[in-house]
């Protein structure tokens, strides 16, 4: 199997980890636990879709596309977008947007409607080909403000469930040709190649416009737990077990942290939990906070814990922070 050039690394979704942070540390019986664990099955999937597209994407000629995932720039009219994968070439950049979803798949282009039928049920979806337009439109204008007028930006929208049926109505052909299986994409970027035969970046231009994009690339602010309507008093306290993922381990001193449901042992449990903190509320922590999120009511045991971990600080005395950035 080939190997990738891979530029920026995937990573799972905020909103993934998210909705996993709060699946774990919300009582069962929460009003909002039905939606969270609706929607935390719809990332799992797509993020598994995603990686999936991989086994396809190592056909494509070794070295000649760098892959970016996950990609979130904005332009200079301030307008921020994410690109989920991206693929580089000299020719041209491919802009993919996967969707795994079952069933009969209808891209009605009458009415610009996305819909699946699946057990005999129809729902409408969020128009694939429209999202993936948009970040074009947008990395468009990000290009030509650094000078990059003459590299064509080509959105593919990735069917990546093998058991969907596409069905088009009244769709221009260069609509169809822009939704691709996944066992195809291979053969549509060397169609892409053909049809962009000639280079438009040199190996330097093509080397500095990757820089700029992970240069360019900034993760967006948001706050989960709000978007869901939930305080954070309604979150579980403690620190969770990193192998069966229950609240809560107990502190065995000197000995790290015991689970009392699965007898998982591990010395720096509690590094996990404070990732949650981090994607569940700020990227810095106080020992006050940590001694509420954590379940541990000793000031100098979480100093000791947090100071184990290394992480840089701001602030002195009782206004000092610790940074969870690198967790």
């Amino acid at each position: 199997m080939k190997t990738l050039i891979v530029l920026k690394e995937r990573i799972p979704p905020k909103q993934l980890m998210a909705l996993e942070a709060m699946k774990r540390r919300l009582l069962e019986n929460h009003p909002r636990m039905e939606k969270v664990s609706r929607d935390h099955r719809m990332w799992e999937v797509g993020y598994k879709g995603e990686c999936s597209l991989d086994f396809y994407l190592k056909q494509l000629p070794e070295g000649e596309y760098w892959l970016f995932y996950g990609l979130c720039l904005k332009t200079t009219d301030g307008e921020q977008f994410q690109i989920d994968t991206m693929l580089l070439s000299k020719r041209v950049a491919i802009l993919l947007e996967i969707k795994t979803i079952a069933g009969e798949i209808l891209f009605d282009e009458d009415i610009h409607q996305f819909s699946r039928t699946y057990q005999g049920e129809v729902k409408s979806f969020s128009h694939p080909y429209i999202q993936v337009a948009r970040q074009r439109t947008l990395l468009r204008q990000w290009l030509n403000a650094r000078g990059y007028f003459n590299l064509p930006v080509a959105p593919l929208v990735i069917s990546g469930n093998p058991s969907a049926t596409l069905t088009f109505k009244n769709a221009p052909r260069h609509f169809m040709q822009s939704i691709v299986r996944a066992e195809v994409l291979p053969q549509r970027v060397l169609q892409l190649k053909k049809e962009n035969p000639a280079d438009q970046l040199s190996s330097s231009a093509q080397k500095e416009l990757s820089q700029q994009l992970l240069d360019g690339h900034h993760e967006q602010p948001d706050n989960v737990v709000e978007a869901y309507n939930i305080s954070r008093f309604d979150l579980l306290t403690g620190v969770h077990c990193p192998s069966c993922f229950k609240l809560s381990m107990q502190r065995i001193h000197g000995n790290g942290w015991h689970c009392p449901r699965c007898s998982f042992r591990h010395k720096m449990a509690h590094a996990e939990s404070l990732k949650d903190y981090r994607i569940l509320f700020q990227p810095s922590i106080s020992n006050r906070e940590a001694r509420i999120f954590l379940d541990i009511p000793s000031a100098s045991i979480v100093r000791k814990l947090l100071t184990q971990l290394e992480l840089p600080i701001q602030g002195k005395n009782k206004s000092r922070r610790y940074m969870l950035t690198d967790l």
